[in-house]
């Protein structure tokens, strides 16, 4: 989050207004941490950390999808095999922030072979909560403390 799109959090949250105007600025970036948005690692996954990840029963249920649909000979199905192929730990693994992966577990749910959760479970692969710190929001909210007082937040923002 930026200082405009924390500021703007801010404004239009009593709860998260109040703490700015008590001094609580840990409260404030704890709370925005958990509305920012998702930052991919680029970490790549192996099947076994796809298991870990996601648990044995829709890890089981998910691969048996691909591995079936691998193995139709339907359009697609060439890039699933080797999709699958690059998830053994020797082949180093699949990052799934990667766009054109994204985009083709997307097909493969409007296809009906991922379910929804499923999908969802596989898009978070990768991923690290957003971070928002409390210097970021210090300096956010520093035009609301021109002497650096902590103060009412001006109603004319």
């Amino acid at each position: 989050m930026d200082a405009e799109q924390i500021r703007a959090t801010i404004l239009a949250d009593p709860d998260l207004r109040l703490a700015i105007e008590q001094g609580d600025d840990q409260l404030v970036a704890d709370a925005l941490s958990l509305l920012a948005d998702q930052e991919p690692t680029g970490e790549l996954f192996t099947e076994r950390a796809v298991f870990a990840a996601v648990g044995p029963i829709m890890g089981e249920s998910i691969f048996s999808k691909l591995e079936s649909f691998a193995s139709t000979g339907n359009s697609g199905s060439s890039v699933v095999a080797r999709g699958l192929r690059w998830l053994h730990p020797s082949n180093g693994g699949l990052d799934f922030q990667n766009s054109d992966v994204k985009q083709m577990l997307a097909g493969l749910n409007v296809a009906g072979i991922l379910s929804a959760p499923e999908l969802a479970a596989l898009n978070q692969l990768g991923t690290r909560p957003g971070q928002v710190t409390i210097s970021q929001v210090g300096e956010a909210v520093s035009p609301w403390r021109p002497d650096g007082k902590i103060q009412p937040i001006p109603s004319e923002v």
